[in-house]
């Protein structure tokens, strides 16, 4: 009796996930949509609301003026992290365990760490050497080494969820903070 011949890519797409876990993928969604509803509440003045309230907001293309100002950190920090998103999302939307799959997600991680190297760098004038902000670099870290020890044991599943949930947490999260009211990446894109 021989074993049907199933191909790398069927047999490294990962699982669906449970339902338990899509519960607390939405309770993340939801606690970090509070968050930022609250740092730019109804009390704050300036923002998104006020934005929203003011027709005098004309879209325009992001002042990259703002950005060469700054730091060559800052600069790479950016450039990697754009770079990452554009490269991430081709690999959420993309089928896995291909060729190109790999490719891209070696690029991915050279990426995010380049990204969060440059983090360490990165100095606002009058703040403190650390900020809240420098957790992402111990979570990208600790991140990237489960999500490529899982996917070494040939542990799908778990790569899978590491790897995602940087995207959406370090990624998307961390931008999320970033483009808030009076930072530098709201005033280039809506200042």
């Amino acid at each position: 009796m021989s074993t049907p011949s199933v191909s790398i890519a069927q047999r490294l797409k990962p699982k669906p996930a449970p339902l338990a876990l899509w519960r607390w993928r939405l309770l993340g969604f939801a606690l970090s949509s509070a968050i930022v509803a609250l740092a730019i509440g109804p009390g704050g003045r300036a923002g998104v609301l006020r934005l929203a309230r003011t027709a005098a907001w004309v879209p325009h293309a992001p002042r990259l003026s703002l950005l060469t100002a700054q730091s060559w950190a800052l600069q790479l920090h950016v450039a990697t992290i754009v770079a990452a998103f554009l490269v991430g999302t081709v690999l959420m939307l993309r089928v896995k365990g291909t060729r190109l799959h790999k490719a891209l997600g070696w690029t991915w991680v050279a990426l995010m760490t380049t990204t969060a190297v440059a983090a360490l760098f990165i100095r606002a004038a009058g703040m403190p050497r650390w900020s809240l902000l420098h957790v992402f670099v111990a979570v990208t870290a600790v991140s990237l080494s489960l999500g490529l020890a899982a996917i070494r044991r040939g542990d799908v599943a778990r790569h899978a969820r590491w790897m995602t949930g940087l995207y959406f947490g370090g990624l998307i999260g961390a931008g999320v903070l970033a483009f808030m009211p009076g930072r530098l990446m709201w005033r280039m894109v809506f200042g």
